[in-house]
């Protein structure tokens, strides 16, 4: 059974939301007395490194722990969603992410590196065709 406090850190870590580059340091900001955590916000500031060197402007991504919780819940690492910026209304045009722990248990009991994703084609030619217009 979870500790009261445990089950609070649980709830304030699941309402970060924010930018990329702002999520490490509201994750450590919960993380006073969970090392694990802290781990955590320090791999991530490692990606946000990784992203910048590959030019992506991390500056511009959302952030948010609760992400993909109730429709994803077979990834177990990192995971992404791209949405479209003029039409909001959509279900997002792609999701995926880690799922190692799914290959762990399903295969030969043994972690398996594994990326998915879901790629909505009918969204991104609906897309491509409004914005050529």
């Amino acid at each position: 059974q979870l500790q009261e406090n445990d089950v609070k850190l649980l709830q304030n870590l699941l309402k970060i939301s924010c930018s990329l580059v702002d999520a490490p340091k509201n994750i450590k900001k919960l993380t006073y007395s969970h090392d694990y955590l802290k781990k955590a916000a320090i791999l991530l500031e490692n990606r946000l490194d990784n992203l910048s060197e590959l030019g992506i402007n991390v500056k511009q991504i959302d952030f948010e722990v609760s992400f993909g919780r109730t429709s994803m819940e077979y990834y177990d690492g990192f995971v992404f969603g791209f949405y479209s910026e003029t039409h909001k209304e959509l279900a997002p045009v792609a999701t995926g992410g880690r799922y190692d722990a799914l290959t762990e248990r399903m295969g030969p009991g043994k972690k398996v590196p594994a990326v998915g994703a879901v790629l909505r084609p009918d969204l991104t030619l609906l897309l491509r065709e409004n914005y050529h217009d």
